[in-house]
């Protein structure tokens, strides 16, 4: 009986770990995006990680993805709006934003996490409205 208490009070703290883990990587891509520098989105992202943007989009590579934030312009921001919600197990979590730059809105972002990086990322902006450029 106490072997089966102490395993289950260490998969429970397991389980903590890896949703605070999830937790802060989901904080952390949502600060990277809003940088804009490469370092800080090869810290939350495998190599190889797939973004699936808002358009349906497959973006593959941490290249891409830098990339594809750097496109969206110095004015682009992105500001954390709302908690975090992750699986039990921590291998997934989802988190709300908000845009503003070239288009501005909201969104959620669900990524998909192993071995501490994002290795794959849905993003869905329901009400994106693109702002006229600046002229």
């Amino acid at each position: 009986m106490t072997v089966a208490f102490l395993a289950l009070g260490g998969w429970t703290l397991y389980q903590r770990l890896q949703k605070s883990d999830a937790e802060g990587l989901a904080l952390s891509a949502v600060a990277a995006w809003d940088s804009a520098k490469p370092a800080a989105l090869a810290q939350v992202y495998d190599p190889a990680a797939v973004l699936v943007d808002a358009d349906g989009n497959k973006i593959v590579g941490l290249d891409a993805i830098a990339a594809t934030v750097a496109d969206r312009g110095p004015d682009f921001t992105v500001t954390q709006v709302g908690g975090v919600t992750t699986t039990s197990d921590g291998a997934y979590a989802t988190t709300s934003y908000r845009f503003s730059g070239d288009g501005q809105g909201i969104g959620i972002s669900v990524i998909k996490v192993e071995g501490g990086k994002v290795v794959r990322q849905w993003t869905f902006e329901p009400n994106a409205a693109q702002v006229p450029a600046a002229k």
